[in-house]
């Protein structure tokens, strides 16, 4: 964790906040593990904080799947060449 010894950087940071998560792909059963970290200017118990980065993760994953389900944005060929630089 290189940057949290540039801690003046992060005036008000209280807490630093690590999270293992574990997901698995339902398609092939394998499961990945992630540790994500995260930084707040306040002093809370884990579980407070626990219930805002879930929260926020549901909404992410949410719009996502209306991005892939809806949009087909997954089957999108914009990325490829230079489709992303024309669409702007």
């Amino acid at each position: 964790m290189v940057w949290v010894n540039k801690k003046d950087n992060w005036k008000n940071m209280q807490t630093i906040i690590s999270i293992e998560t574990e997901r698995t792909t339902m398609q092939t059963m394998q499961t990945q593990t992630e540790q994500r970290f995260y930084i707040a200017g306040q002093l809370e118990k884990p579980t407070y904080f626990n219930k805002i980065i879930r929260g926020h993760w549901g909404i992410e994953n949410s719009l996502h799947w209306s991005l892939d389900v809806i949009f087909k944005e997954d089957l999108s060929t914009k990325h490829a060449g230079y489709a992303a630089e024309i669409l702007v």
